[in-house]
C-alpha cells in the first residue's frame, strides 16, 4: 500500500516529536507498505527526522496563515495523493484533506468542537472550532 502521511502542520514541539516518533515506529514495524510523507520546505526540525526510505514530498509553497493552510491542503493535496495513487493518508491535528480520492485515518486531539457544553468561545474559537468539526467530521463519509 501506499500511505502518505500529512505533516504541513508539524511545526514545532509536540506535533514534531509526535511524529518523528511514528516515523521511526513504522520504519521499524513496517517493511511492506510505502510512506510519503508531506512537508514544506520551512520544516527543517522535521525533515531531518524522517527515514530514509520514507519518500519525503516538498511543497515549496505552504502558507503560514493556518486558515489559508487548510484551504491550501483542500485544493492542492487530492490532486498529489490522486497523481501518486495513494491508498490512505493519515492526517493529524484534527483536520484533513475532504477531498481525498483515498481512504483517510484522522487523529482528533481536540475535542472543543464536538462538545456539546455552553462555552463562551470568542468568535475566531467557534469559527475555528466550526471548522475543525467539519473538516474531522467530513472524512467519514469515505468509509
Amino acid at each position: 500500500m501506499r500511505i502518505a502521511i500529512n505533516a504541513l502542520n508539524a511545526l514545532a514541539g509536540a506535533g514534531i516529536s509526535t511524529l518523528t516518533n511514528l516515523f521511526h515506529q513504522l520504519e521499524k514495524l513496517d517493511k511492506k507498505n510505502e510512506y510519503y510523507v508531506i512537508v514544506s520546505n520551512r520544516q527543517k526540525e522535521l525533515i531531518d527526522n524522517i527515514p530514509s526510505r520514507f519518500n519525503k514530498k516538498f511543497f515549496k509553497y505552504v502558507p503560514c496563515n493556518p486558515f489559508i493552510r487548510v484551504i491550501w491542503e483542500q485544493l492542492f493535496l487530492p490532486i498529489y495523493l490522486y497523481l501518486n495513487k495513494i491508498d490512505i493518508l493519515y492526517s493529524k491535528a484534527n483536520l484533513t484533506t475532504i477531498f481525498a480520492p483515498c481512504k483517510i485515518v484522522l487523529t482528533i486531539e481536540n475535542s472543543n468542537p464536538y462538545s456539546k457544553l455552553n462555552l463562551e468561545w470568542s468568535k475566531k474559537e467557534l469559527l475555528r472550532n466550526k471548522l475543525l468539526k467539519y473538516l474531522g467530521a467530513c472524512p467519514t463519509f469515505h468509509c
